[in-house]
């Protein structure tokens, strides 16, 4: 999956050719744990070249802002926010460093709505952090970019977009791997495979992730086995990570969401 890990090292590339203030920075895409991998290597690059002159207890803290949309949600994770960004700053003055914000899926699907402000000012008054967000997007091109340009209003942003492979590939990726080990995949557990990566949401692992996990557990359990079978069934395809249940909600940064 060279392509898909080169989008994130161009994105690198494009952050450490930055010159003067540092931006905060806007990561969309439907895969949280995508986003969250590329907004903390966004942080280290921060970090490495100094974009920041760092000062607290941790360089990066995460937070999971939930969705909200009246005045009392917002007052809310403003005050949870408060309290890491306390812990964070420990015994200095002030804060300095990187927050990474992951937003709620709902946030995607509902867009931008006047509670939202609260936060956007926040972000404006403490242009000493670079905000990394974290966006799910919507099924709406217009509804995610309404919802951006109200965060640019407040600051300085740059907006990147955090691609997965789509479930050809991904699939393909699967039969790639097989073939490798001298492996042959049957049809019907293409056509399978195919089917449960359209069932699942990609929102906590993406489905390259799966796919290569899945392979890795058919490959052990057939070596566990005496005369190893070389061909994967659609039987197989049962062994999927995430398909049964749906992952359970990471909790990230210095306190549970709220």
């Amino acid at each position: 999956m060279s392509k898909y890990r080169k989008n994130e090292e161009a994105i690198i590339r494009r952050v450490k050719q930055l010159k003067g203030p540092c931006p905060d920075f806007y990561i969309i895409g439907h895969s949280t744990s995508a986003m969250e991998r590329l907004g903390l290597k966004i942080a280290e690059v921060i970090d490495r070249q100094e974009m920041l002159p760092f000062k607290g207890l941790v360089r990066t803290f995460t937070i999971k802002m939930p969705y909200y949309e009246d005045w009392q949600g917002a007052g809310a994770f403003i005050q949870h926010l408060c309290d890491s960004y306390s812990i964070a700053r420990d015994c200095y003055d002030t804060y300095i460093g990187t927050i990474v914000v992951e937003l709620a899926e709902e946030w995607g699907r509902s867009g931008y709505n006047s509670s939202l402000r609260v936060f956007l000012e926040y972000i404006a008054e403490h242009s000493d952090i670079c905000f990394i967000l974290l966006v799910p997007a919507g099924q709406n091109q217009e509804k995610d970019d309404a919802l951006f340009a109200e965060f640019v209003r407040y600051g300085v942003w740059m907006r990147v977009y955090s691609q997965t492979p789509s479930v050809e590939q991904c699939v393909k990726h699967f039969v790639t791997m097989a073939e490798k080990e001298s492996w042959r995949v049957q049809a019907e557990a293409e056509q399978l495979l195919a089917e449960k990566l359209k069932e699942r949401s990609e929102s906590e692992t993406e489905n390259i992730i799966v796919v290569e996990q899945l392979f890795r557990q058919i490959y052990f359990e057939q070596c566990m086995q005496n005369g190893r079978s070389k061909v994967i069934r659609a039987r197989d395809i049962g062994l999927m990570p995430g398909i049964q249940k749906r992952e359970a909600a990471r909790t990230i940064g210095f306190a549970a969401e709220q």
